[in-house]
């Protein structure tokens, strides 16, 4: 995965989900989200050591 992949498996997420939408979401709770698909994706893909960095939600991850 990239990280434009977790960006519009997010979006497809919020329209296929009732009542949630990116407007609802702040960014704290977007970027907590995004955060955690990102570090769920790197341990399946047991990527532990990979670095990712997420500008356009300013998410840096250093595993």
């Amino acid at each position: 995965w990239t990280p434009k992949r977790v960006e519009l498996s997010y979006h497809r997420m919020c329209r296929h989900t009732p009542g949630i939408t990116s407007k609802t979401l702040s960014s704290k709770v977007k970027n907590a989200f995004l955060l955690g698909v990102i570090m769920i994706t790197n341990l399946m893909l047991n990527q532990i050591n990979h670095v990712i960095y997420f500008n356009q939600s300013s998410i840096e991850i250093h595993l």
